[in-house]
């Protein structure tokens, strides 16, 4: 504005601002959000084809995740000293799939490509799969030793190739957590046994996390030994 109060049209062009995190991002998905394999054989046992549960039902549907007693019993101890080898988590789902109760699950593909656009790499976005068959505090401390993992990649790749500190001061690269559903009672868990990481973290982000617990996971986890299809479990609920 010139000083007699008459407005001046703007003929340049509009400054254009990046805005892109220097953090690392951490994605967590929700109940039966991981593909599960079996580790000593590499079959697939959760999340790659929706033809695996076309007629199952009762015992045999995914029969193979029922969990053993070691399984059942596992706790963070359990995760830090001698981690469960019998079924492992490849990576998040990449396609629909059915989830029992909840009746679908989308991919998490474009939360993971939408947040490698705005870090400073794609590198920045870990996304962290896990056995969602078992305990919170279990996954918890997977979590935790992945994130300081990962936090400690990117900071290093950052000072390296980006120009920033590796570690120290307040310019420095810290965790962000993208968490859905029981994702976020993993963060949570992971957080509050490694108050370090806690103090690394920027943020946590939660979409639909069930902090005072959720009926219809306890009904999803224990269709696995229903004696129904899962048209007909949806229907009755």
């Amino acid at each position: 504005m010139g000083g007699s109060g008459r407005g001046v049209p703007f003929a340049g062009e509009p400054p254009v601002f990046e805005d892109r995190t220097q953090d690392a991002c951490v994605v967590v998905p929700g109940i039966m959000g991981s593909v599960l394999e079996d580790a000593a054989t590499g079959r697939a046992l959760w999340g790659v084809s929706l033809a695996m549960l076309t007629g199952l039902t009762g015992p045999s549907l995914l029969g193979a995740l029922h969990a053993d007693e070691r399984e059942r019993a596992a706790d963070a101890d359990t995760a830090r000293r001698a981690p469960l080898t019998r079924i492992r988590a490849t990576k998040l789902l990449a396609k629909p799939w059915w989830l029992p109760v909840f009746q679908g699950l989308d991919p998490y593909s474009d939360t993971v490509k939408t947040l490698q656009r705005i870090t400073q790499a794609p590198e920045a976005v870990a996304p962290f799969a896990y056995d969602w068959r078992l305990a919170v505090s279990y996954n918890g401390a997977l979590l935790a030793r992945a994130a300081r993992a990962h936090l400690t990649r990117w900071r290093e790749r950052a000072a390296a190739t980006l120009g920033r500190r590796a570690a120290g001061g307040p310019g420095q690269a810290r965790l962000v957590f993208v968490a859905h559903s029981m994702g976020g009672l993993v963060v949570r868990a992971a957080l509050e046994q490694d108050p370090e990481l806690a103090a690394d973290t920027r943020t946590v982000i939660t979409v639909g996390t069930p902090f005072l617990g959720s009926a219809k996971a306890v009904l999803a986890l224990n269709l696995l030994n229903a004696r129904v299809t899962p048209e007909r479990l949806v229907r009755r609920v």
